[in-house]
């Protein structure tokens, strides 16, 4: 009984590690959409801060264990030196 209880302790760890997971990847892509948008109508100071948040919840993740996807942060890094080269 109690292996069965712990079991199903770890599986709603698990889980909301997963909806976690899922929360961050939605924030991202809300603050990447954001970001295109100003710089789509050259307001550079505001896409500079959406993906300085993105870069700042990158790093949270990474030094809290987890792996950031590749592609995120291949994403992030391109277009802060679009900003930048503006």
């Amino acid at each position: 009984m109690e292996l069965g209880r712990r079991l199903s302790e770890s599986g709603r760890d698990v889980l909301s590690s997963v909806r976690r997971e899922h929360n961050v990847v939605l924030v991202l892509a809300q603050l990447e959409i954001s970001a295109l948008d100003h710089f789509a109508v050259e307001d550079l100071t505001a896409a500079l801060a959406d993906l300085k948040k993105s870069e700042a919840l990158l790093e949270q993740l990474s030094t809290q264990g987890q792996t950031p996807d590749k592609d995120t942060v291949l994403s992030l890094l391109t277009n802060l030196a679009c900003c930048y080269q503006r």
